[in-house]
C-alpha cells in the first residue's frame, strides 16, 4: 500500500513549519522559564546589594544621583538595608521603581503586571539577602 503523495507532501510542510515556528510551550514549561527568569532578576538585585552593603561598611557612600541607576540597581541599594528604612531620595527611588505607569508604549495591563513582578522581585531579594547576611553574620 502506497503512502498518499498528498499526505507526504503535507508532513514535510508540517516539519518544515515546525522548525521555522516552534511547537507552543506547555503551561509547565512556561512556569518553569517564568521561575528560573525571575530567580535570574532576584540574584541580580541581591548581587547589587551585596556590592552597596560592602561599600558602606567600607567607607564609601551610597549613589547621590538615582537618576543614574538602573531599576536593578535602585532596588538592590534599598535591599542592602536589610529592611531597615534607607535615607528619603533611595526610599522615593524605589517607590518609582515599583510603580511603572502606562504610558505610549506600556498599557495599563501590562504596567500593572510589572508592577506586580517588581513586587515580588523586591520581596524575594530582600529575603535571600537576609538569610546571605544572616548566614555570613553566623
Amino acid at each position: 500500500m502506497a503512502i498518499d503523495p498528498r499526505k507526504r507532501q503535507l508532513e514535510r510542510m508540517m516539519e518544515e513549519l515546525n522548525r521555522i515556528v516552534p511547537v507552543p510551550k506547555t503551561e509547565e514549561e512556561r512556569a518553569r522559564d517564568r521561575n528560573e527568569h525571575m530567580g535570574m532578576y532576584v540574584g541580580f538585585v541581591v548581587e547589587a546589594a551585596h556590592g552597596y552593603h560592602t561599600n558602606r561598611r567600607t567607607g564609601y557612600p551610597d549613589p547621590s544621583d538615582m537618576g543614574m541607576l538602573t531599576r536593578t540597581q535602585q532596588l538592590g541599594l534599598a535591599v542592602s538595608y536589610g529592611g531597615e528604612e534607607p535615607p528619603a531620595h533611595i526610599k522615593q527611588a524605589v517607590l518609582r521603581a515599583l510603580n511603572q505607569e502606562p504610558d505610549g508604549v506600556t498599557d495599563e495591563r501590562l504596567a500593572a503586571k510589572a508592577n506586580r513582578l517588581m513586587v515580588e522581585v523586591f520581596r524575594l531579594a530582600l529575603e535571600r539577602f537576609r538569610a546571605k547576611l544572616g548566614e555570613r553574620e553566623a
